[in-house]
This record gives structure tokens, sequence and C-alpha cells, in this order.
């Protein structure tokens, strides 16, 4: 139901699934339900909260924030550990905006990706250490567009993102990129072997012009067109 009852959903931004049901932040919260959407608890989070997509795992969350951080563990029993380390940038401000990661699990580690950088992270998730940090501005379609981004000139409170949404699948990463080189598009993934670090298997190329979000499974792409506003299975 909408509210903002225990039970209720009010606005909700983000959400995981795991084998253990469904984790969702929702006005200030995490709250969590079973796959068949029977209410399980809640947990706040007060002032801590994501700026991109968090990791659920262990009934442990795992996100980056712009307030405490750059990159956070919340524990069931309400108690927080920061991590990482924070890509520098002219001012405070820029700091505390473009710091945003976008955070999933992979088997026993934490992949972290900038959504305005060409930077992905990988940490133990027991331990919260940094194993690798991936530069995959190699890619010529990713180095066109930061080369583009950066010609822009910009508020101190705004910038460019570079990948609005991943996932992982397979042992591969999918970026979804936002590319400004001809027109605003959101709507070619790039494709990574986690197991070969990170390197760069191929880019598809979505039908439609802009996408929001977007999972992969059993061959298929399965995209949402926010042009058309229509869910959409693509075969790769």
């Amino acid at each position: 139901r909408k509210g903002r009852g225990t039970e209720e959903l009010m606005d909700p931004s983000s959400f995981d699934i795991c084998r253990d049901g469904l984790a969702v932040y929702s006005y200030g919260m995490f709250k969590h339900y079973t796959h068949a959407g029977d209410f399980v608890k809640s947990c706040s989070i007060s002032r801590s909260m994501p700026n991109k997509n968090f990791a659920w795992s262990g009934e442990c969350y795992y996100y980056s924030t712009r307030t405490d951080g750059p990159m956070i563990e919340f524990s069931p029993d309400g108690r927080s550990s920061s991590f990482g380390e924070y890509h520098l940038f002219d001012n405070e401000n820029q700091i505390s905006l473009k710091n945003a990661r976008h955070t999933l699990i992979y088997e026993d580690n934490l992949i972290a990706v900038s959504d305005n950088l060409p930077i992905i992270e990988f940490y133990d998730k027991a331990t919260l250490g940094l194993i690798k940090k991936i530069d995959y501005s190699r890619v010529d379609l990713v180095d066109k567009i930061i080369k583009k981004n950066s010609e822009e000139h910009l508020a101190d409170n705004q910038y460019r993102i570079l990948v609005s949404k991943c996932y992982v699948s397979d042992g591969k990463l999918y970026l979804l990129l936002a590319d400004n080189l001809d027109s605003y598009l959101v709507n070619k993934v790039l494709v990574l072997d986690i197991a070969k670090d990170f390197s760069p298997i191929r880019i598809i190329k979505l039908p439609g012009e802009s996408y929001f979000s977007f999972c992969v499974g059993d061959g298929y792409i399965y995209a949402f067109n926010t042009r058309k506003n229509l869910f959409e299975k693509i075969k790769i």
C-alpha cells in the first residue's frame, strides 16, 4: 500500500532482491518483504541515505552516500561503517555530489561503479578492503563521451552522468551508458568480463533512444523504454 506506515511504501527509489526476499528503500527506511510481498521488517537509516542503487546481502546494505562514506555498510543492528576513498574534484561541493556509485553484489565481493567517471571498484565484502580499481576509459565510446562531457561548462552543482544503471549476470557487468555525442541518448550497454579484469566484451545498442532501467537474464535484456513507456525484451 502507498503511505508512510510501517508496512507501506512512499516514493520508493531503489530495491534489491536476493533469495531471502526483497529490500526496498523508501522514505528514509529500508523495508523487507517476502517474494510474495508480505512485510517482514523495516529499519531507519537516518541521514546516511543512498544516492544511487544499493546492494543487499546477509541483511547488510551497501551503498554510496553524500553525508558519510563515500561507501557505507549498514548492518541489521543499525550500525554503519564507512569504507572506500573519495574521488577528488575541484571543490567540496563537487566532491560531495560526484562520488555517487552504483553498488552490486558479485559472489563474495562488492562492485561499485561511479556514475560520472569511468571507474569501477572491486571490494572484498568481508573486509571491505579494495581489491582492485579499474579504469575502462580505454573503450573508444567511453573515451569520446568523457571528452564531450568535459567540454561542457556546468555549474558546481551539476554534472553529466556516464552510467545510468548497471547489472551483473553470468560473470558479466552490464553498464547502461548515457552519451551526449549527437543528442542525449541512454541506449548503449557496455558489457565487461568480471573474471578478466573487467575487460570489454561488446557494446549492445538498444533499439530505442532512452531507457531508465534494465536487467539481464536467459539471453535477453529486459529494459524500460522511457520514450515509449514500454518494457522491451531484447535478444542478446
